[in-house]
């Protein structure tokens, strides 16, 4: 078995040890229970019957929140218990308004104005599916994409891997709040994916091998990653700058312009195609007022500062872990072990690279990023929306100090063991397993048997332990600069 082969069974185990664990947390949610799934179900009744504008019948006060659309009338009474039972959603986000006939009906969604692109899919395949079906078939369309592009992403970092630090980045970087949001009928898992593509391919165009097979691959990941991350969530175009920003300070601003401009004529295709769709996304959000602070028609006495101080603490930790909803804490154990392991890895990559090698600086300067942003956006916006930030809107940046660390040990083939991959694993998969434990025994509902939720962890467990051990490096270690790093573009 060459390296080939090696490398396409890694990525299978891998995507089906992420499928397990997404099963997992499917089971675990009743129909609805998901943060604002109601929403974005009754956003992808819509786009799929045709009604992809934007909302522009606002609703406000005790009415409840967001614009009234026309959904199907099962979706609109399966949404009706979930959303009954938040305290922040009104009359009209659960009862319909008015029927429209033709097995419509005019309700308010708070997902309104969210870009389309997400719903056409999912909603279109889920279209023939009724009542609580309809919503566990986007749950699994959801989950199918966000795998797929797991699977495509992690395909490509094994690609040139030296050791075993890529595979072990990328399961990392699966955290737990990004594997649960990969299972709600909602774009942010989607994002979060896609985050995980532009970070790793951006990687391989500019400081990975110039091998044209190689670059054409990675090429393409990145168009496909940046219009999926643009086309998810309002921040979407927000990450991609910063990304780009980081990764011209890792690799030189010089070499990272001249890696990514396109030589081929398939390279200029996808150019113009990522370009037409980050343009149309950032079109969408001017036009469509999404997000926009003024439509809440609320305000919030007080200081910003004190939210702000909390989030260095709340936000990161809302990042690991917060389900089912944003405020929601993870069981204790869990923010422990993700914290130690994040914490020893950042503290490996910094001691072998050095405090001066610019994978470090990039390091710094994307915590710092990931903190200034929602500072910024919560004191320009806290007294019209107060402190809405959730920790996982910054997930698809933050991620990048994961992958940023373990691409460069990987360049500096620093050893990684097996059997230290495989601990790892383990300590991942008891999170997993341990949230959805939590979330599924703190909802009124019947719950599947916590054996199954078990099984499938164990599935997951050796399914990524395979793929550690079935993996071999595409070339052969060789003696390296201790501070390879400092050089710009290496």
């Amino acid at each position: 078995m060459n390296a080939a082969d090696h490398r396409l069974r890694s990525t299978l185990l891998a995507g089906a040890g992420l499928l397990l664990v997404q099963l997992g947390w499917i089971l675990s949610l009743a129909p609805h229970y998901g943060i604002d799934e109601f929403d974005h179900a009754l956003r992808a009744s819509s786009v799929a019957a045709g009604h992809w504008q934007p909302g522009d019948d606002l609703v406000s006060g005790e009415d409840g929140r967001g614009d009234l659309i026309p959904v199907r009338a099962d979706v609109a009474r399966s949404v009706r218990a979930s959303c009954e039972s938040r305290p922040y959603t009104g009359p009209l986000n659960c009862r319909p308004k008015a029927d429209l006939g033709n097995g419509e009906v005019l309700i308010a969604s708070a997902a309104a104005r969210y870009n389309p692109t997400y719903y056409a899919v999912v909603g279109t395949v889920a279209k023939s599916f009724h009542g609580d079906a309809n919503l566990y078939a986007l749950r699994i369309v959801s989950a199918l994409l966000c795998c797929l592009l797991f699977m495509l992403t992690l395909w490509l970092a094994l690609g040139g891997a030296r050791t075993l630090w890529p595979l072990a980045g990328m399961l990392l970087a699966a955290l737990p709040t990004t594997v649960y949001s990969s299972t709600v009928a909602a774009p942010n898992g989607l994002e979060m994916f896609a985050g995980l593509g532009v970070w790793v391919a951006l990687g391989v165009v500019v400081a990975g091998p110039a091998g044209r097979q190689r670059r054409g691959s990675a090429y393409g990941v990145l168009a496909l990653s940046a219009a999926v991350l643009t086309n998810t969530h309002t921040l979407g175009p927000v990450w991609l700058v910063l990304i780009l920003a980081v990764t011209a300070v890792v690799h030189g601003p010089v070499r990272t312009v001249r890696s990514l401009w396109p030589r081929r004529g398939t390279e200029v295709v996808l150019a113009v195609a990522v370009s037409a769709a980050v343009a149309f996304a950032v079109g969408w959000i001017v036009l469509s007022g999404v997000n926009d602070p003024a439509t809440e028609g609320t305000t919030y006495p007080g200081s910003p500062w004190p939210s702000i101080l909390r989030g260095l603490v709340l936000w990161p930790l809302q990042t690991i872990g917060a389900y089912p909803l944003r405020d929601d804490e993870a069981p204790l154990l869990v923010y422990g072990l993700m914290v130690t392991l994040l914490g020893l890895l950042v503290v490996h990559a910094v001691r072998r690279l050095g405090l001066r090698s610019r994978t470090t600086r990039g390091i710094v300067l994307t915590a710092v990023i990931a903190f200034a942003v929602p500072a910024v956006l919560t004191a320009r916006t806290f007294h019209q929306i107060g402190a809405a930030w959730q920790g996982r809107y910054a997930a698809p940046f933050v991620v990048g100090i994961i992958l940023l660390a373990c691409a460069a040990l990987d360049r500096h083939r620093s050893r990684l063991p097996r059997g230290v991959v495989v601990g790892g694993v383990a300590v991942l998969l008891l999170c997993e397993l341990v949230s959805q434990w939590s979330v599924m025994t703190a909802q009124d509902w019947d719950p599947p048997p916590t054996v199954l939720l078990l099984l499938l962890a164990l599935g997951a467990a050796g399914c990524w332990a395979a793929a550690t051990q079935v993996f071999r490096p595409a070339v052969v270690p060789l003696p390296v600069a201790p501070h390879e790093d400092l050089v710009a573009g290496r």
